[in-house]
């Protein structure tokens, strides 16, 4: 896993203290990037890309995102498709969102 994607429920309003702190916890955990990319969600949320300069396997990058601040309901969800084929390839609560019309 090369980039971690962060889903953090709070107001994009928030953005500048939330990258502060992630930040912060990059440094503390020992990691580096190449770059980050901060963007509303959906919900006016905010969705965190952080490009790392080294691969991470796909279980210390689910676990980095949620030690990062990403939702917990997620990263439960990412552990258990752990062992299933294909699941580095996609991510899917970031994709689009479908309406039912």
């Amino acid at each position: 896993m090369k980039t971690l994607k962060l889903d953090i429920d709070l107001d994009f309003a928030m953005k500048d203290l939330i990258l502060d702190r992630t930040l912060y916890l990059l440094r503390w955990l020992g990691l580096e990037y190449n770059e980050i990319i901060v963007k509303h969600s959906s919900n006016n949320h905010i969705h965190i890309y952080i490009e790392l300069k080294n691969e991470v396997s796909y279980g210390q990058g689910i676990t980095y995102q949620l030690l990062l601040g990403d939702d917990p309901h997620r990263y439960k969800f990412n552990e258990l498709r752990q062992g299933a084929k294909h699941a580095e390839d996609f991510n899917i609560l970031f994709d689009k969102k479908r309406k039912k019309f």
